[in-house]
C-alpha cells in the first residue's frame, strides 16, 4: 500500500504513534481508524462534513481518487481547502503522500469497511 496509511493505523493501534485531528469534528468520522483515513467513505464523510460537499461532489472527488487521476487531485486538495476554510491545521500534500484532510492515495481505500481487531 503505497500511501503508508496503513502503516500510519498501526502504529497509533499499537501507541507509537499519536493519534491528533487537524480538527476537532474528524474523531468523529476517523475515531474508528485511529485518525487516519483508510476508507473511502472516510474521505467522503470528511469532504461532507468538514467542507460542505454534496454527496455528488464528493463522489466526483472519490472518481478522481479511484483512478488515480494525479493532475486532477492537487486542484481537488486545493478546492477541499477553500471550502473548509483556510486555516493552519490544513494541508495538502502530494499525491505520493497522504495528508489528514485530504488522502491523496487512493490504493489504500475501499468501500468495504472491515472490524478492526482489538489489540
Amino acid at each position: 500500500m503505497r500511501s503508508g496509511l496503513t502503516d500510519t493505523y498501526l502504529r497509533r493501534r499499537s501507541g507509537e504513534e499519536t493519534v491528533t485531528y487537524a480538527d476537532p469534528r474528524m474523531e468523529a468520522i476517523l475515531g474508528d481508524s485511529q485518525g487516519a483515513p483508510i476508507y473511502q467513505d472516510h474521505v467522503l464523510e470528511l469532504m461532507m462534513k468538514l467542507a460542505g460537499y454534496s454527496s455528488d461532489e464528493a463522489d466526483e472527488v472519490r472518481k478522481i481518487l479511484g483512478k488515480k487521476k494525479v493532475e486532477k487531485i492537487g486542484s481537488a486538495g486545493q478546492e477541499f481547502v477553500h471550502r473548509a476554510g483556510s486555516g493552519a491545521a490544513w494541508t495538502v500534500r502530494s499525491p505520493s503522500t497522504c495528508g489528514t484532510s485530504l488522502p491523496s492515495s487512493p490504493s489504500t481505500a475501499s468501500t468495504r469497511r472491515t472490524p478492526t481487531a482489538t489489540p
